[in-house]
């Protein structure tokens, strides 16, 4: 009775998530809503979706070497200048390269964020090879992406057991513009996006093995923990991840297989983190162990609960750091001071729109603010970038549309596949919670971009039946439920 109560809560609250994503990218991009009005009109009461995609190796190969040019190609083309955090993170690996450690110590700039650490180490990697190795770093981001690629195309696999729809949902992930885009960028999750694909199919792989053979499991969980512990090097959100395997252990699982297996993934992901930090601690390149950085995460806190800034970054609350000089335990009660005042003393009806209004902004974002993080820093540099500088409009269509395609079709498939694989539920779980998650901290659109993959995982639901083929879609069909 628990466990369907809790099925049944976490479905409704991410249809209702998706459809406050499907309304805001309607209301905000309406030359997507022109381009969704045509496609619906032409198609009428039923949407075929890709019900010729035969599943093979040639297909296979075609979709993953697709993936692969499309990247290569907006590298090429568009030579985007890393900016803001990015810029920081690749500037100062340049000083790590020559031995200069100090903007780890202090109130340097990645002693204050320890968990940038990882990311301007990698960069430093790359300077031993070049002086400007802005581009190598682009190629291992395509690389990295097209991995990404063929691991969703896995996940799905796993998931249904069912290599179309897999190939299925590779096609869409391999267009998916925001994971074309943002390769361009210096930025922390082209690295850790892989990994965590990586851990979550080992972790499916885990729980749907059969096998007599204890050990075998042993390994998918330690491999799961593994490729959580890069992740969350790189973009520190395994909590949540973690925070998903334990409810779906917890409601979908039995309670066994609670206290043997989730240690395995949480000891296996602990380990390697505690070591590196600490051998970078003891070796003087760090001064604080990279889950404690010297700025209180409560100022992320801080910014995200603004009511008048919606959530995003704002000048009083980053202020407030150097207003308390730099204490953090004076910056961390002033914080929460502050975030108490505006969640008692800020009426309840403006708390409710300060709260779907923030949580458009991230994700009700098509590209994941990809154009803006891309487009501009590379005009300057080349003059084939101004095209899509000056094509803003066709750019934020296209991706209106294939997003909002993703969330029709994620809200049709959830809502239609009653007997959907019991998979799927940790997915809702993840997802629900990484919505949560980004409701407390600091609003960016770029923030829900690392895990826009889980929307094409439902989309795939959209495409099929009870037989377990991709078929065509029948509008009409919703209306039944």
């Amino acid at each position: 009775m628990v466990k369907l109560i809790f099925n049944q809560i976490v479905m409704w609250l991410v249809l209702f998530l998706l459809g406050i994503s499907f309304i805001g990218v309607l209301i905000y991009k309406v030359f997507g809503l022109f381009l969704f009005a045509i496609f619906v009109f032409f198609k009428y009461k039923k949407i075929s979706v890709l019900s010729g995609l035969k599943s093979s190796q040639h297909n296979f190969a075609v979709i993953l070497l697709a993936a692969f040019i499309l990247r290569l190609l907006w590298v090429f083309i568009i030579p985007t200048k890393p900016i803001s955090d990015f810029g920081l993170m690749y500037g100062y690996a340049q000083k790590v390269a020559q031995g200069d450690y100090s903007g780890f110590h202090g109130y340097g700039y990645f002693a204050r964020f320890a968990h940038d650490t990882v990311t301007v180490l990698y960069f430093s990697l790359f300077y031993k090879f070049s002086s400007a190795p802005l581009f190598l770093i682009k190629i291992a981001n395509v690389l990295f992406s097209t991995f990404s690629v063929f691991l969703l195309y896995k996940v799905v696999e796993k998931i249904y057991d069912d290599r179309q729809t897999a190939l299925v949902s590779m096609l869409l992930y391999a267009l998916y513009l925001p994971s074309i885009m943002y390769n361009s960028q210096t930025m922390q999750e082209n690295i850790a996006t892989p990994f965590y694909l990586l851990s979550t199919y080992y972790f499916l792989a885990a729980v749907k093995n059969q096998t007599q053979d204890k050990w075998d499991k042993v390994k998918l969980l330690v491999f799961c923990g593994l490729g959580l512990a890069v992740g969350h090097m790189f973009r520190m959100v395994g909590y949540v991840f973690i925070l998903a395997y334990l409810f779906y252990y917890l409601f979908y699982k039995r309670f066994q297989n609670l206290i043997i297996e989730l240690p395995v993934i949480i000891i296996s992901c602990l380990v390697p983190i505690i070591i590196l930090s600490s051998l970078l601690v003891s070796s003087g390149i760090t001064e604080s162990q990279l889950w404690n950085s010297k700025e209180p995460y409560w100022t992320s806190i801080l910014k995200g609960t603004n009511i008048e800034a919606h959530g995003h970054w704002n000048l009083d609350d980053a202020e407030i750091p150097e207003l308390y000089k730099h204490d953090p335990v004076k910056i961390t009660e002033a914080s929460k001071q502050i975030i108490k005042d505006r969640l008692l003393n800020t009426p309840k009806l403006k708390l409710l729109g300060f709260s779907i209004i923030k949580f458009e902004s991230e994700w009700a974002v098509p590209d994941m603010s990809a154009y803006i993080w891309t487009i501009p820093g590379a005009v300057d540099y080349f003059a084939f970038a101004k095209v899509f500088s000056k094509s803003n409009l066709i750019l934020t269509g296209l991706a209106s549309s294939f997003y909002l395609i993703l969330l029709f079709m994620s809200i049709l498939g959830l809502h239609r596949n009653k007997d959907r694989p019991v998979e799927i539920n940790f997915f809702l779980i993840l997802y629900l919670g990484y919505a949560l998650f980004l409701m407390l901290i600091e609003a960016q659109a770029r923030y829900a971009y690392m895990l826009s993959w889980i929307f094409i995982i439902f989309a795939a639901g959209g495409v099929r039946l009870k037989d377990d083929t991709v078929v065509k879609v029948y509008l009409d069909r919703s209306i039944e439920y």
